[in-house]
């Protein structure tokens, strides 16, 4: 389990080295909305800039899940704080890109796109909010519904943990007459998400992405403390002009 602010695993960094599917469930504590927000987040940030080498050229690489590459932007090399810039595009499809730079990344080296590169995660109704120089497609989030949690059936059913309850009690170890409770409370949370962007073919594209991403991801967020991750509807979609 990632450590408190700390990044999150890639979804392919351990999953493969975990033969047990409960191994994957295993988590120390409960992720709360904001943390699970956090997630999101980082993912996001980590799934589009996930690379893949090249056996022609040290300095051409792909990378599939990015959204925007154009000559000229900068990639910077999280390990050992390098900076890029994107030389040519080798091919649009298949998102590979030629890199110029002092020392090509090498495997292991976990990139990052520049913040006008990124696809924009925020909440949907964001306080000042810093907006990319240009546009960028973008997810908003919020919570439509919040109930005390089912206990062992369809989420937001009868019965309900309608208050909190004794999950542990521990001997207190600097008072041996005392014992402490550990109480908690699960929560069944409905998150709607908004994929925006400037064409409905973008929009649609987007929400593809978006939900592959979610598909890949989802084993990463029950290893760090969510319980379930669960796909409700797609509502009908809503052309606005802005």
């Amino acid at each position: 389990m990632a450590e408190l602010n700390e990044r999150l695993e890639g979804y392919l960094e351990t999953a493969l080295e975990l033969s047990n599917t409960e191994d994957l469930k295993q988590s120390d504590r409960n992720a709360s909305i904001d943390d699970i927000t956090m997630y999101i987040h980082q993912s996001l940030l980590a799934f589009q800039g996930m690379w893949s080498p090249s056996s022609i050229d040290d300095w051409i690489i792909s990378m599939p899940y990015a959204r925007y590459l154009s000559t000229g932007d900068t990639i910077k090399n999280l390990t050992t704080g390098e900076r890029y810039t994107i030389r040519t595009i080798v091919n649009k499809n298949t998102k590979t890109i030629k890199l110029t730079g002092t020392t090509a990344p090498v495997t292991d080296d976990r990139l990052e796109l520049s913040d006008d590169n990124v696809v924009n995660f925020v909440a949907a109704y964001p306080k000042n909010e810093v907006e990319p120089s240009t546009w960028v497609d973008h997810i908003t989030y919020k919570i439509i519904d919040r109930q005390p949690g089912n206990l062992g059936g369809s989420p937001f059913s009868s019965p309900r943990e309608i208050k909190p309850r004794v999950r542990q009690v521990l001997a207190d170890p600097d008072y041996p007459d005392y014992h402490i409770w550990n109480m908690g409370q699960w929560f069944d949370n409905l998150i709607q998400f908004d994929c925006w962007s400037n064409t409905n073919n973008g929009a649609d594209s987007l929400i593809s992405w978006f939900e592959d991403f979610m598909y890949k991801y989802t084993w990463v967020w029950k290893k760090n403390g969510v319980s379930e991750v669960l796909y409700w509807r797609r509502t009908v979609d809503e052309e606005i002009d802005a």
